[in-house]
């Protein structure tokens, strides 16, 4: 596997009574959402594991899988 790093954008915005974590990595937009504003950890928690769940997955399509 290559070892290129993408860049990870992450925002939050309110919207609709609900706080919404948008994680952006090249190519795929993940959007959680949250009826309170997430915490800085909670940020860094759902942006590693979208990160861990997309390296898995390109993992995965260069081995054929």
């Amino acid at each position: 596997m290559n070892n290129h790093s993408y860049p990870v954008d992450v925002s939050v915005y309110y919207y609709r009574n609900w706080w919404v974590l948008k994680i952006s990595v090249d190519w795929d937009d993940d959007i959680f959402l949250f009826p309170a504003k997430p915490t800085k950890r909670q940020i860094r928690k759902f942006k590693k594991n979208t990160v861990k769940w997309l390296k898995q997955g390109l993992i995965e399509i260069n081995n054929g899988g």
